[in-house]
């Protein structure tokens, strides 16, 4: 036999549950229980900022179209007020003017 020590390999580091005595207390497990409750808020939060950092990207780009949209649509709604307004005059016009007329030749 030779008198040079035996080269062992290091283990890899374990990654299954922990079963030493510290995880079992009740404490240990809801602090662990807690932690990843929270783990899983931080992944959620994240994944809400990343879609509001999308919707205010897109609001940059589609606001002013939208806004011109807006105006449009009151505009519309003005001139549409004006047309029926014009619309009940010419027709109330009309009217007097047919009744003067039938009225005008019986006298």
């Amino acid at each position: 036999m030779s008198d040079e020590p035996m080269q062992t390999t290091p283990d890899p580091p374990y990654s299954g549950p922990e079963r030493r005595g510290w995880s079992t207390d009740p404490t240990a497990v809801e602090i662990n229980t807690l932690h990843s409750r929270l783990s899983a808020q931080d992944k959620i939060l994240l994944e809400m900022r990343d879609a509001l950092v999308g919707h205010i990207a897109e609001e940059r780009d589609i606001g002013p179209a939208l806004r011109e949209l807006v105006s449009l649509w009151r505009a519309s709604k003005l001139l549409g007020v004006v047309a029926t307004g014009l619309a009940a005059g010419v027709a109330s016009i009309w009217a007097a003017y047919s009744w003067l007329r039938e009225h005008g030749l019986r006298l």
